[in-house]
């Protein structure tokens, strides 16, 4: 059994952590009463990713991490960020 990730595993991880980043910097621009913060780009770069996953025809679960997997992970921050930064539910 092959050690560590494959690439595409990789590369999703990868795109996770951009759009995490990029999240959080736009996201940081906006004041009290914002319209978009990093809860909301992180579900919107979730949307996407459900859009790119059904175009390409990825199917949850695979062997490897793609745009599903990546869907999981911006919802279930962007819930985090939006219950804890936020205070409401």
């Amino acid at each position: 059994m092959p050690r560590g990730l494959d690439e595409e595993s990789r590369a999703t991880i990868g795109r996770f952590a951009i759009k995490a980043i990029i999240s959080a910097v736009l996201g940081s621009f906006g004041e009290i009463g914002r319209f978009v913060g990093t809860d909301g780009w992180l579900a919107l770069y979730a949307l996407f990713c459900g859009v790119f996953a059904l175009r390409r025809g990825e199917r949850f679960p695979s062997v490897s991490f793609n745009y599903w997997d990546e869907v999981c992970w911006l919802i279930s921050a962007s819930a985090i960020f939006h219950l804890f930064l936020t205070g409401s539910g």
